[in-house]
């Protein structure tokens, strides 16, 4: 099986490449049709071979078919937007020249990514009981869901930043780049809030009641932790795209001597609470050595300003979500009625801030869209109060 499965996954590098020659031409939706359709046809080809009594080792075959067929299927999407010759595999020492140091300075990057997204797993082996890594990573991988929204708005903003930058409209990378940020910065709030108070009905389900009591802090600094994650993503894409990835890869190496050794200490007086909370400093760090960076070798603003931005975000979390947690845990009442009741009173609370706050871009984009289901809730108003002709 890791035979077939290995071979078949090295399909994963040509597949990135036609995925980023669609992500370079802003065509999102070609590579976001093909990963959905191959990977039902995936899924649903496991549940019939399971049925019909087939083995782990048909389903691994067609595994392996499907990441066949995914490669097929982005070739002849590319051939619609390149020609054949382009498509034929190649060298260049130019190209390679090239781009040597950007690719470098970008593997860096993901190498070191892994260590940090890691390490507090390791260190909880080595210092707690193994049963609770197990815990901790069923609650760790639930929370880094949410940055499927953060994933996606990356990949669509990198080429966009990209041509600015290129042409030199800087007035129009700031533009996007404020509507983008906020939209992330105010957007993915309510999804880290959502698993936050989803941690004790959701876990209880899914192990029991103990651990999820166990893991309601850790999760929260988790969520805490993705969510200062997603504040820097934004800034991070300009920073690739302006050709500057050095500014992350060398925070990544200096949080190996800064972070580490802080995540060992936290895991070893506080448990999985320290792990959480060591996710937690390590975008701290971010905060202070990269954003100012960003700021001035990037973006051409003062650090100052981007702090405040977001600080004014954490406050609006506190008097919401805060708040109604801390109503919760007065009345000392969490079952799904009262945690969904306090989310969504809490969320109505927090859209409303958030749309004072947001920047009058976003706010005017957000206003174009939403007018005509405006138009529609107001059009339908009107017919019902007004009398009806005899």
């Amino acid at each position: 099986m890791l035979r077939v499965l290995g071979i078949s996954s090295a399909l994963a590098l040509p597949n990135s490449l036609y995925g980023s020659l669609f992500r370079g031409l802003q065509r999102m939706e070609i590579p976001n049709i093909i990963s959905v359709m191959t990977t039902g046809l995936q899924q649903f080809g496991t549940v019939l071979i399971l049925a019909f009594g087939g083995n782990v080792f048909h389903v691994t075959y067609w595994f392996a078919g499907c990441y066949v067929l995914n490669l097929l299927i982005y070739i002849g999407a590319s051939g619609r937007f390149f020609s054949a010759r382009a498509l034929i595999p190649g060298f260049s020492t130019e190209l390679l020249r090239r781009n040597l140091g950007f690719a470098s300075r970008m593997m860096s990057i993901s190498v070191m990514a892994t260590v940090h997204r890691h390490t507090d797993k390791l260190i909880i082996s080595k210092l707690l009981p193994i049963g609770t890594v197990g815990y901790y990573g069923v609650g760790y991988i639930n929370v880094s869901k949410g940055q499927l929204v953060t994933g996606a708005v990356s990949q669509a903003a990198y080429p966009s930043f990209s041509a600015l930058f290129k042409t030199g409209d800087q007035a129009g990378l700031m533009s996007q780049y404020r509507k983008l940020q906020d939209l992330l910065c105010f957007g993915i709030v309510p999804i880290f809030a959502a698993i936050a108070f989803a941690v004790l009905p959701l876990f209880s389900y899914l192990i029991n009641e103990e651990a999820a009591r166990m893991l309601l802090l850790p999760v929260v600094f988790l969520c805490v932790g993705f969510y200062m994650n997603g504040t820097l993503n934004v800034p991070y894409v300009v920073s690739l795209a302006v050709g500057k990835p050095g500014i992350t890869a060398r925070l990544n190496f200096y949080a190996l001597f800064a972070v580490l050794p802080v995540t060992a200490i936290l895991t070893y007086f506080l448990g999985l609470i320290g792990g959480g909370l060591s996710w937690v400093f390590y975008h701290i760090f971010g905060y202070f050595y990269s954003v100012p960076r960003i700021c001035r070798e990037c973006l051409g603003t003062r650090a100052w300003e981007w702090y405040r931005h977001v600080f004014r975000i954490f406050i609006l979390i506190a008097l919401t979500y805060g708040i109604a947690w801390v109503v919760l845990s007065v009345i000392y009442e969490y079952s799904i009625l009262q945690l969904f009741t306090a989310y969504a009173a809490a969320s109505i609370c927090y859209a409303t801030g958030a749309y004072l706050l947001i920047g009058n871009e976003l706010r005017g984009v957000l206003t174009r869209r939403l007018r005509p289901l405006f138009n529609v809730i107001r059009g339908y108003h009107v017919r019902k109060e007004s009398p009806r002709e005899p």
